[in-house]
């Protein structure tokens, strides 16, 4: 059934499709862009650690003043900026960036102040980004020190207005020079809760999550574990860049295994070092970052870890690990990768890697050592943040324009098929019309063709029969008189005379029901007055016809045939029984009921009224043809006090 209604569909959509070839073009559109959202990265949002971001006080107003500022510490190229709005994981905000202003504008400023660039959102409201981050691509490096955001219209919650910020990111080539600098508020204005800080707009911690392509990575990264019996938890990884490099920035991507629990940030330590040396034993070593001690530092989930080196020139990077995560039956360190910075570029990439130990399984084959740095976190490929940026940036709109054009291609699609259908119900209707006429004007010629053949057999009846019974008539009248015939031949021809007669005067009858179908009933009540005077031309004979205005309703020819012979029937049981001198007949119409009534009475001798077996056939058929009309007759009649019958019908 299921399959049956999938290529009833198909069908329908070709045949709109190809009766509006514009949908064609924006399916095929839709197909392009659907296909090439298949190279673009993934918009993964989850909160990979409990630094949310940023988050402003609840105001009563949407345009109460409210600015962020980021202190670059100097004045710094910058080409890419980058609002990363919040993940609010709830049904009430799940489809929207919580906190994200409808209008705003970013200003770069230089050492005093004075805005050198200026980003305006603030004419119209900006759509919400649902997730994605807003991104501004200059079109040339722009020298500043300060970044300031100011919201111009707030989001609005249930009551409130608000904002709020995952991360802000200041790019200068493929480094994000934001990381852990100064954010100074409004008046301070911030909601200090656990989750919520100035500080935790510029940690590099995202909903977003790292950097990375569609590309499926093919290692987990390299993982060092403390066997059993050990006493020291350090444990340390690193690379030999092979010369010395002056550097500019280390990044730490926390494993995230594929063939195991999925747990972001499995085995980061929760305290550790990074340390440079220009030697292999690190006796010159220099300590870049140290996490704080006594303190468990955060687990960034999947997130990379930012370590700004101020262009120091160093040979082995080395991340010693003081404590170490903790395992359900062991303690241990890994890394995805470890991607080391210098003029911009990743140059760690399939440089030698160093380790206290390395975990090699064949259960587990996805981890080893030169993994570090390979390119790959644990499940993708890893992008330069401009082109990560870009690529979510291009699929935002990829999306926005799939969206809209669906939204179009599904109203032409309405439009045309109902369209369609109404052609189509007009062409049935059309065909159908035409059936009709067709079947009217056959069913008219045919009529026409059998009132033709209907006149014929009339005018053959009357040319050819009626001259030969006329004849007949002459004939016998004429012999009538002869004194040379025996009396025998006289009654003989006396007898032909009269039934020639009879036959003519049937036939005129059955010559003028065939004229007259479905006639008038006033054409028929002349025509019983016509019948009446011609049969009992010996009789005084009185004719009243009420209303005198003869009617205009229309009669079938059965009907009419059915009156005729019922009046003739009357006639002629007059003439045969009745020995009277007058008749007197009433022929009345009720038009309101759509009756019609002939009454006859005549001041004969009258007889006994009984139908049986042996006689009053002439009786039974006058009742019965009433019957048939669904009317009635009644006779009345009495010895020597002649009779009446009143035969009445619908027509």
């Amino acid at each position: 059934m299921g399959q049956s209604l999938t290529v009833e569909a198909s069908w329908l959509k070709r045949v709109v499709e190809f009766a509006q070839p514009d949908l064609f073009d924006i399916q095929k559109k839709l197909s392009e862009l659907n296909s090439s959202l298949n190279h673009l990265p993934m918009l993964e949002q989850n909160n990979r650690s409990a630094q949310l971001g940023y988050h402003s006080l609840l105001y009563f107003k949407p345009d109460h003043p409210h600015w962020i500022e980021i202190d670059l510490e100097t004045m710094q190229p910058i080409d890419h900026i980058a609002l990363v709005p919040i993940y609010a994981d709830t049904p009430l905000y799940g489809k929207v960036s919580y906190g994200f202003p409808a209008r705003f504008k970013i200003e770069l400023q230089d050492q005093d102040k004075q805005t050198v660039y200026l980003i305006d959102q603030s004419q119209v409201d900006y759509p919400n980004p649902k997730g994605y981050p807003y991104l501004y691509k200059m079109d040339q490096p722009i020298r500043a020190r300060y970044v300031k955001i100011t919201s111009i219209k707030h989001w609005k919650t249930i009551e409130h207005w608000t904002v709020a910020f995952s991360e802000v990111m200041v790019l200068k080539g493929n480094q994000n020079i934001a990381v852990n600098k100064k954010v100074s508020t409004f008046k301070n204005d911030v909601w200090v809760l656990p989750g919520w800080n100035p500080n935790y707009l510029t940690d590099f911690q995202s909903p977003l999550g790292p950097p990375v392509s569609i590309q499926k990575s093919p290692s987990n990264g390299l993982l060092c574990i403390r066997e059993k019996g050990e006493k020291s938890e350090e444990r340390w990884m690193g690379v030999d860049l092979g010369e010395v490099v002056v550097i500019d920035e280390i990044r730490l991507l926390p494993s995230r295994p594929t063939d195991y629990a999925d747990a972001p940030g499995s085995g980061f330590p929760t305290q550790f070092i990074v340390e440079g040396s220009l030697t292999e034993s690190f006796e010159d070593s220099q300590i870049l970052f140290q996490s704080m001690q006594n303190s468990v530092y955060p687990n960034p989930g999947d997130n990379p870890v930012s370590i700004v080196v101020n262009h120091q020139a160093y040979r082995y990077i080395r991340l010693k690990g003081l404590k170490l995560y903790e395992r359900p039956n062991a303690k241990s360190m890994s890394l995805s990768e470890m991607m080391i910075y210098s003029n911009g570029q990743n140059i760690a990439i399939n440089k030698k890697v160093f380790s206290s130990s390395s975990f090699n399984s064949t259960t587990y084959p996805r981890w080893y050592r030169q993994a570090l740095v390979d390119g790959y976190n644990s499940q993708n490929k890893l992008l330069e943040l401009p082109q990560w940026l870009e690529g979510l940036e291009k699929r935002k709109t990829i999306e926005s324009t799939i969206v809209e054009l669906s939204k179009k291609y599904a109203l032409q699609f309405q439009k045309t098929q109902w369209w369609l259908i109404l052609c189509m119900v007009l062409m049935v209707a059309t065909i159908f019309i035409y059936l009709i006429v067709v079947i009217i004007k056959t069913k008219r010629e045919k009529n026409r063709q059998v009132k033709v053949l209907r006149d014929q057999i009339s005018r053959d009846l009357h040319d050819d029969i009626g001259s030969q019974l006329g004849g007949i008539t002459l004939l016998s009248e004429s012999n009538l008189d002869r004194k040379d015939l025996p009396l025998e031949v006289v009654q003989d021809f006396e007898s032909i005379y009269k039934v020639a007669n009879a036959t003519n005067e049937a036939m005129r009858d059955i010559i003028w029901l065939t004229k007259h179908e479905d006639g008038e009933l006033q054409e028929l009540i002349l025509h019983l007055q016509t019948i009446a005077y011609s049969s009992l031309k010996d009789y005084k004979v009185v004719i009243e016809i009420i209303p005198p205005q003869l009617s205009s309703i229309n009669i079938n020819l059965n009907t009419s045939r059915h009156i005729m012979l019922a009046f003739k029937e009357v006639l002629h049981n007059i003439k045969k029984h009745a020995q009277a001198n007058q008749v007197n007949i009433v022929f009345e119409t009720i038009e309101f009921k759509r009756m019609f009534v002939f009454s006859v009475v005549d001041d004969g001798c009258g007889f006994v009224f009984k139908i049986d077996k042996t006689n009053g056939y002439g009786l039974k058929n006058l009742i019965e043809r009433a019957n048939l009309l669904k009317g009635e007759c009644k006779i009345d009649s009495q010895s020597n006090q002649g009779t009446k019958v009143i035969f009445s019908v619908k027509v």
